[in-house]
């Protein structure tokens, strides 16, 4: 009788628990950085993925960089995601940059909750968005 207890209960969780998608670590494309303006009334992003590199030295760094623009903030990161066929994971972003110009910072900041990106720094600039995204210096 316990058996059958088990065996039921056991059958019933496989349809009740749901097992997360695996992803292999080849398959994540590690976010470092990420910039956003608002210009034109399009917004701009723009996306520094980190890819270590092993070699007989140890572990280098590649860099592989992506851009899109639309009206609609939410409609960004699905289209890079089309557009350059990746998986962004954004667990280890350092650095969020965003235009100071721009009237719509809290719209970015809510979207960017929403979302669930998270970030070490934010950083808002009058300079050139693309630039200090692609540059490997700390803030």
């Amino acid at each position: 009788m316990k058996k059958i207890i088990l065996i039921v209960f056991y059958t019933l969780s496989l349809f009740i628990i749901k097992i997360p998608k695996y992803i292999e670590l080849n398959h994540i494309n590690i976010v470092q950085n990420i910039g956003i303006s608002y210009s034109n009334s399009l917004y701009n992003i723009y996306i520094k993925e980190i890819i270590p590199v092993k070699d007989s030295n140890g572990i280098n760094y590649k860099y592989k960089y992506y851009n899109a623009y639309d009206k609609r903030f939410n409609s960004l990161f699905n289209k890079i995601n089309k557009r350059y066929n990746t998986n962004l994971y954004f667990g280890k972003c350092k650095y969020l940059v965003v235009d100071s110009n721009s009237l719509n910072k809290n719209i970015i900041m809510n979207e960017l909750n929403n979302l669930n990106i998270r970030y070490k720094k934010i950083i808002y600039t009058k300079k050139d968005i693309k630039k200090i995204v692609r540059s490997n210096s700390n803030y």
